[in-house]
């Protein structure tokens, strides 16, 4: 755990460069189970912890404990605000993805309300539903905290021989417009990669897009010390998810019967939250289950010889390596599950599923190599993707734009 000592040094330092900023997410869930939560809900509690008063706007209440231990200074649910707010005009398209979002005019008004009350310097909007928020802003930089780029999201899960995937190409085609329509209410936005940063200048024209990493709470995610089980996989993640779905698909069906011809008392544990009807199916498979809605899955993961990601389309950076990677588990992934990373990440990468079963049955006959790979993930995760780091570039990216417009930081 951090000193008291270090956090009275970095309060101090903060000082001298004070801002206030609010920060909307339209909900926060607890427990933390989709990117968008633990990146959202570990920013703010990265900029309180260097000295930015932030204060925390939510369509509606959010979760019990979601905001417990963030620092912020108050939490407002918008649509709970009481009185005769303004409503703000928004041209035609603007006002249809506003409807399709379903997000009542009186939230947007009440957020600008919000905002000049505080006399906040900057107001940051995380989430893809967020953007029309901005549409009542003045006067105070505006930032986006997109994390991932949703059109090449979209695109990435577009596979010609299965038909199904082609709804990804309309739903692309919507979020894509959607991201050009409120671009210009965009001063800066914030991506977790440099391709998904690319991507969105590309697709909406935003010109001022940062690159902030997603980090990790390696005091949370701590090394295993628990006995861990023979030939034992896991995966885990949102199972509602559709790059987490298209990967289980793969790898139920291209690698893991392979596996079990080699190894017959192999098993591979799928968890995770609200599983697709879909997922069930994979876990039909002789040797695979599936465990749900498990409150922590750190006891769980523990028990497993190795962490799988074979991702085949999504972008961004996947919590879930850090999180393994944290933990000091020796992991075997695909090139696509490691967008975004510093660094090199000391792990297995593996591309087809000839690779994926020589390179999994030689860590399983390998316990040595195993705890190596562990160790020295950790080392790196701790060393390049950390939440105060992720929280700093985010400070000067504030105060980059607080110059450009010529406000002042000021609490």
């Amino acid at each position: 755990m951090r000193s008291s000592g270090a956090n009275l040094a970095i309060r101090r330092h903060a000082n001298e460069r004070c801002v206030r900023i609010l920060f909307y997410k339209s909900y926060f869930a607890w427990p933390r189970v989709s990117g968008d939560d633990v990146h959202a809900s570990q920013m703010v509690r990265a900029l309180t912890e260097l000295g930015v008063q932030v204060t925390v706007a939510t369509a509606s209440q959010p979760a019990p404990h979601a905001l417990a231990d963030l620092g912020a200074d108050r939490v407002v649910a918008l649509d709970e605000v009481d009185g005769q707010i303004a409503s703000v005009r928004l041209r035609p398209l603007e006002e249809r993805y506003r409807t399709y979002w379903g997000i009542p005019p009186q939230r947007i008004a009440a957020f600008a309300r919000l905002a000049a009350d505080l006399d906040a310097a900057a107001v940051v909007v995380a989430g893809l539903d967020a953007l029309p928020l901005l549409a009542g802003i003045h006067c105070r930089v505006r930032i986006w905290y997109a994390g991932d780029e949703w059109m090449w999201h979209h695109l990435s899960q577009v596979h010609l021989s299965k038909l199904k995937s082609w709804e990804n190409v309309k739903a692309a085609a919507v979020k894509g417009l959607y991201e050009r329509t409120y671009a210009p209410y965009v001063d800066r936005a914030w991506m977790v990669s440099g391709s998904d940063a690319r991507a969105l200048r590309w697709i909406s024209g935003i010109v001022n897009v940062d690159t902030i990493p997603n980090g990790v709470d390696a005091n949370v995610y701590g090394a295993c010390t628990q006995r861990e089980e023979p030939q034992t996989a896991i995966f885990w993640g949102r199972l509602d998810f559709g790059p987490n779905i298209q990967a289980l698909e793969w790898f139920t069906t291209r690698v893991w019967p392979a596996l079990r011809t080699q190894f017959p008392a192999a098993r591979f544990t799928i968890a995770g939250f609200h599983p697709d009807p879909i997922v069930a199916k994979f876990a039909e498979s002789d040797g695979v289950s599936l465990v749900p809605d498990v409150p922590d899955l750190r006891p769980l993961a523990a028990r497993h010889e190795l962490v799988v990601l074979p991702f085949i389309s999504g972008g961004g950076i996947k919590n879930k390596l850090l999180e393994a990677a944290a933990m000091g588990k020796a992991i075997v992934a695909s090139p696509r599950a490691l967008c975004g990373l510093r660094g090199e990440p000391p792990l297995c990468q593996v591309r087809s599923p000839h690779d994926w079963v020589r390179v999994m049955g030689m860590l399983w006959n390998d316990a040595q190599q195993r705890r190596q790979l562990g160790e020295r993930a950790r080392q790196w995760v701790v060393r390049e993707h950390t939440w105060p780091a992720a929280g700093r570039v985010a400070l000067d990216s504030i105060e980059r734009s607080l110059a450009t417009a010529g406000r002042t930081p000021a609490a």
